[in-house]
């Protein structure tokens, strides 16, 4: 009897190790089972910024794209001496009919010389502003 008692003892000191064990591994396993979630979650939030940051480069390059081509600069500079010829030929204009409006005889066709000089003018700058582009 005293056997089956020790062993009995035995079985139950073994049987109380292995509970514990498996209370340890099922710990273990919670810890690790969380650690797997807060991964999976931050490893979505990281995909998600990725996917955000690519949306914003794709949209500021198709917003700078048309900064990089030279054909910008090149309809800029076009359009800049056009209003600049324009203005020249309005004050040259303005001013030869000045001179010819000296003359008594024709001094009464001024101010219409005037008004088609200047909405000659005003058209040539429209056309220029809302001229679309032909390339």
């Amino acid at each position: 009897q005293e056997i089956v008692e020790t062993n009995t003892m035995h079985f139950q000191e073994q049987q109380q190790k292995w509970e514990e064990l498996n209370s340890a591994r099922d710990k273990e396993m919670h810890v690790v089972e969380e650690r797997r979630e807060q991964t999976e979650a931050i490893i979505m939030k990281q995909q998600y910024d990725m996917e955000r940051m690519q949306e914003v480069i794709a949209n500021t390059n198709s917003q700078m794209q048309p900064l990089s081509s030279m054909h910008l600069y090149v309809k800029m500079v076009t359009s800049g001496f056009t209003v600049l010829k324009s203005i020249l030929i309005f004050f040259l204009s303005m001013n030869v009919s000045w001179m010819l409006t000296t003359i008594p005889l024709l001094r009464r066709a001024r101010r219409s010389l005037y008004v088609i000089f200047f909405i000659g003018f005003v058209m040539e700058l429209a056309v220029v502003c809302l001229a679309e582009d032909t390339s």
